[in-house]
């Protein structure tokens, strides 16, 4: 049950056609996305 929480904090729709997943983000994964990459350019892509 944990799982299907943590799964629609991050993506707002998911979608399945044949072999394909298509995912429409949450602004709190786009936010760790954005705080991700900030922090890869910081260390000069070393994480």
């Amino acid at each position: 049950m944990k799982l299907r929480l943590a799964i629609t904090k991050l993506f707002q729709k998911l979608t399945y056609t044949g072999d394909v997943v298509s995912v429409n983000y949450t602004n709190f994964s786009r936010a760790i996305a954005q705080n991700v990459l900030k922090t890869n350019n910081l260390l000069g892509g070393k994480i």
